[in-house]
């Protein structure tokens, strides 16, 4: 295939949106794994684009030792994230293992995902993670709505990454993952010595849920 450059959004509506809007000299989509969809366009400019989509959040903060026991804990890391059911956990690394493989010959990379925090963290754990440290050389498509008038501009007048905006929704998760994960394995260990016995009680306590408590 020619030299394209990989588009990364947030939602597969939105993917699909974009396509259509750019893709006015050809539009093909193609899915190469079960719910894994993609499309390849080419622009009226011909220029080509491989547009993907996220499925929210691809990965989540994790502790990097596996011991629900203890606490206070501090080192984590972003892995794929979990899913409560088997299909919807191939779904996210089959997506992941895509984006990754695109990735490889991709002659330049498109931030599209939501322009907040946490789209702007979505797409910078993707071209992070997926696509090898891909962020800061990528660039970044801000809409606010998905009309043609607001693609075209946004992909007409493509602006750099700000990388002090993924930190910024980076902390957020930080904060909330470090102040929830330790408060809730404190409150399970006190629940245990208080039965004296080795059994596993899963409560939970955070940021929100523990003030509205």
């Amino acid at each position: 295939m020619e030299q394209y450059k990989l588009v990364i959004c947030e939602k597969p509506l939105a993917a699909r949106r974009i396509s259509q809007v750019l893709g006015s000299k050809k539009m093909i989509k193609r899915e190469p794994e079960p719910g894994v969809v993609i499309f390849e366009i080419i622009t009226n400019n011909d220029q080509r684009f491989i547009v993907c989509s996220a499925l929210g959040h691809l990965y989540s903060l994790f502790p990097i030792e596996k011991n629900r026991k203890k606490y206070p804990i501090y080192e984590v890391r972003w892995s794929p994230r979990h899913s409560a059911t088997i299909r919807e956990k191939r779904r996210v690394m089959q997506t992941l293992k895509l984006i990754a493989n695109i990735s490889k010959d991709a002659s330049g990379f498109i931030h599209a995902c939501d322009y907040d925090l946490e789209g702007e963290l979505i797409g910078y754990n993707i071209l992070q993670y997926a696509c090898n440290n891909k962020y800061e050389v990528s660039k970044r498509a801000k809409f606010s709505s998905l009309t043609n008038s607001e693609i075209n501009h946004s992909f007409n007048n493509l602006q750099d990454t700000n990388v002090r905006i993924a930190d910024a929704a980076k902390a957020r998760h930080l904060t909330d993952f470090i102040f929830g994960i330790n408060l809730s394995r404190a409150l399970v260990n006190c629940l245990n010595v208080s039965h004296q016995n080795n059994q596993y009680h899963n409560l939970t306590i955070g940021r929100v849920q523990g003030p509205t408590l």
